[in-house]
């Protein structure tokens, strides 16, 4: 038998687990967008890539690695 008591213990609970589920979805949204920012980042990267020589990479990946 469930009482009065229970079920206001019970409620905090549940709208916990609503929001917790909310969030998840909206981390899971967001995720998903930075992946296609990404993936297509690393597609207009390749397509710089294959414009220049091996030398010219080499020398932004040195001139890269020096100012970190």
């Amino acid at each position: 038998m469930v009482t009065d008591q229970d079920e206001a213990r019970e409620a905090p609970w549940r709208e916990r687990a609503l929001n917790a589920e909310d969030a998840l979805k909206a981390a899971q949204a967001e995720i998903f967008s930075q992946r296609t920012s990404i993936g297509e980042l690393l597609g207009q990267v390749r397509d710089l890539e294959a414009e220049w020589s091996q030398e010219a990479i080499q020398r932004i990946t040195t001139e890269n690695t020096a100012l970190k």
